[in-house]
């Protein structure tokens, strides 16, 4: 499987949550999945800085003006897509802490249960 993880330049947030995914990726790393890292509001030196400065070595790409995050329909950063290997989406986990996304807001901003 892969994931996709949309994440903010300069966010906390999503500094810790790309450190989450590095650690599950080092602690799993014949099965660990591929990822794709989105960073919204970015240009390609500042993705390649906060790679440099977390020390992580996934994909990344920039999303400067938010279009793929707009077709995906993220509005929390970070949020991670499962992706399986048919390319559906199977989970969707919004905000720091990875819980999943059931469509209402909390007052952080992270989407929880509902």
């Amino acid at each position: 499987g892969s994931v996709v993880t949309f994440v903010k330049a300069g966010s906390h947030a999503s500094a810790a949550q790309l450190r989450q995914l590095a650690g599950r990726a080092s602690s799993a790393e014949a099965e660990a999945p591929q990822v794709l890292v989105v960073v919204d509001g970015a240009d390609e030196a500042a993705v390649e800085r906060m790679q440099n400065e977390l020390g992580v070595e996934f994909a990344a790409m920039a999303d400067q003006a938010g279009a793929l995050a707009d077709r995906f329909g993220v509005d929390v950063w970070p949020t991670t897509l499962t992706v399986d290997a048919g390319g559906r989406i199977t989970a969707i986990e919004a905000g720091l802490g990875l819980e999943p996304r059931r469509g209402r807001r909390s007052d952080h901003g992270n989407k929880e249960a509902a």
